[in-house]
């Protein structure tokens, strides 16, 4: 697979998780005391590999070749996308802040924790769709020749970087871990009366 194919890839693991998160936001709305810890957990993948790691891919590498390529910068999709990234960011630090608030969630803490969650499950839902959708056909069509190979290139360090340190690795583990611990919960309530 090549780097370029990989950053797309990436999307179902988050797909994975933004569905864990959507379980988990059901949990805490039933029992409110126990979702700090869970809620960091998600909210460090989030940070740490999906934007941290996949966002930079697309905004330092991705985007700038399309913009060699002839895709405008300043309007579109590319604006869009950076629109998009910086809404995400806000709305997983405003999570964050809730995951490390000092004492106990209030109901409306609680609350406030389940709509912000589940607004950042259906934008990112929708995020990844437009990226799927535009920006894939985009990449298909517009990165050739040595435009692409130069990206392909400036992808794989960036691969190789980030995969030599270890942290890939752990926050793959990590996504996988929470897509499997909510993905048995969500079977769970679906066959519950």
């Amino acid at each position: 697979m090549s780097a370029i194919e990989k950053l797309f890839e990436e999307h179902r693991l988050i797909e994975k998780v933004i569905d864990a998160m959507e379980s988990f936001t059901a949990n805490v709305r039933i029992d409110c005391e126990h979702g700090r810890c869970e809620l960091m957990r998600i909210v460090t993948f989030f940070r740490e590999y999906a934007d941290l790691i996949h966002h930079e891919k697309e905004e330092e590498l991705l985007m700038p070749a399309l913009t060699e390529a002839g895709v405008r910068w300043d309007e579109g999709i590319m604006s869009q996308i950076r629109k998009d990234h910086e809404f995400e960011r806000y709305l997983i630090q405003t999570l964050r802040h809730a995951a490390l608030q000092l004492g106990e969630w209030s109901e409306d803490d609680c609350r406030r924790i389940s709509e912000i969650s589940l607004r950042f499950v259906k934008y990112m839902r929708g995020h990844i769709a437009r990226e799927d959708e535009q920006v894939l056909p985009l990449v298909r069509t517009r990165l050739t020749g040595p435009v692409r190979d130069r990206l392909e290139e400036k992808m794989g360090r960036f691969d190789q970087k980030r995969e030599s340190s270890g942290e890939v690795r752990l926050l793959l583990e990590l996504g996988e871990d929470l897509a499997a611990r909510y993905a048995l919960t969500k079977r769970e309530s679906s066959v519950s009366p």
